[in-house]
């Protein structure tokens, strides 16, 4: 299995975060598959952070059209899966319109996850501002019903503080056990780290459960779930529905209008 991780954060200055993706891809998968980690390029950020200029839609969907981009060479280039690794999760119809391999999706993956282990669940991500986006996110695919609250660690924290937090974690990860305890007395028994960088940091320190409740690996979870769809697509011939969710044009067409 070849798959093509896509970020939407720039992974120069993201510390290790990549390489935890590929460690945690080469402990699922073994030697018998390989991941390719992609970002955004630097200079496309302007000395920002995605939680920074993604609050603005137009400046969002101009910078995540890489993603689109990235996953048809993906498809063009061989690899089986390609994974949106990004709870933004930028033009996910347009991706599985464009490409005629499996598309995951970081965010879709962990919440179609969480709806089947528990009744009620939370979100926890960097700040109240980044959890705004994450509602209108879990409102689209329909897991509201399910959703006990989404909770912001610190108002100021930012991807920057994430990134930190692989050299040292303890505060970070203070900060999120809080934000857990709290969504657990509100009613959750699940908990979902909201953001990619996020989640690595808790993986990497081994966090599990709080408070009674299990804290999803999110990008472990997404990353067992492109490996499904692609098992289903190549033994079952189950894939995306094309007749119309997600027809892919003609590839002349494709070229003609990209």
């Amino acid at each position: 299995m070849r798959i093509w991780y896509q970020s939407m954060t720039c992974l120069e200055d993201s510390g290790p975060y990549g390489d935890t993706i590929a460690t945690m891809s080469r402990r699922l998968f073994g030697d018998g598959s390989t991941i390719s980690v992609h970002g955004i390029e630097k200079e496309k950020f302007m000395g920002h952070v995605p939680g920074e200029v993604f609050k603005y839609p137009l400046i969002k969907s101009v910078l995540q059209r890489t993603s689109v981009d990235a996953a048809i060479e993906a498809d063009r280039t061989g690899y089986d899966v390609f994974i949106i690794g990004s709870f933004s999760e930028p033009y996910l119809k347009e991706t599985r319109s464009a490409v005629t391999i499996p598309v995951a999706s970081l965010a879709e993956s962990t919440l179609t996850t969480a709806w089947c282990l528990s009744e009620r669940f939370a979100l926890i991500t960097l700040s109240d501002a980044y959890g705004r986006r994450l509602r209108d996110l879990v409102r689209r695919h329909g897991f509201e019903p399910r959703l006990s609250g989404i909770y912001g660690m610190d108002e100021s924290y930012t991807e920057r503080h994430a990134t930190k937090a692989f050299d040292d974690p303890k505060a970070f990860v203070d900060k999120f056990t809080h934000a857990a305890k709290c969504a657990v007395a509100d009613g959750a028994d699940l908990i979902i780290p909201g953001e990619g960088v996020l989640n690595q940091v808790l993986a990497q320190v081994g966090i599990s459960e709080i408070a009674g409740a299990t804290v999803v690996d999110s990008t472990a979870v997404c990353l067992l779930h492109a490996q499904m769809l692609l098992r289903m697509k190549e033994e079952l011939g189950l894939g995306h529905a094309r007749k119309y969710s997600y027809p892919v044009p003609p590839k002349e067409m494709l070229e003609k209008f990209l």
